[in-house]
Parts: C-alpha cells; structure tokens; sequence
C-alpha cells in the first residue's frame, strides 16, 4: 500500500511541476554527509554524493567532507 501512496505523490509532484532543486540543497548535503559518516559509509558514496552536488553548482568535496569528518562519531 506504501508503495502505490509513494507512487501516487511522485505523480502528484510531476504534474506540479516540483524541482528537486527544492529537495537538494547545501544543507541536504550537509546532513547526507553526516549520516554517511556517522554510518562508516563507502567511498563510492562520497563519489557519488559530489557529483551529484556538481550538478548542482555545490562544492562539497573535500571541505565538507573533512570539516564534518572529524566531528562526527563512528
């Protein structure tokens, strides 16, 4: 059932035209970084969470990587 009301919204937000543009944003960044690293995540996920802030036109490697890095508990 969650999966149908899933699929219904993503609907919903095409035909209202929504930008992840919203969604992703420095702060959204800021907080995947953090859960990566509170989680021990994979270098492919670093790879990943850059390019996708360079689409962006955000620069998130290696500053916030390092600054979040070494105050974040693992």
């Amino acid at each position: 059932a969650h999966n149908i009301q899933a699929g219904h919204r993503l609907v919903e937000m095409v035909k209202q035209q929504y930008s992840s543009d919203i969604y992703i944003t420095y702060d959204a960044f800021h907080n995947a970084i953090a859960l990566l690293m509170a989680l021990g995540g994979s270098t492919n996920a670093v790879i990943h969470l850059t390019a996708l802030a360079g689409r962006r036109g955000i620069s998130i490697f290696p500053d916030l990587f390092d600054t979040l890095g070494s105050g974040v508990p693992c």
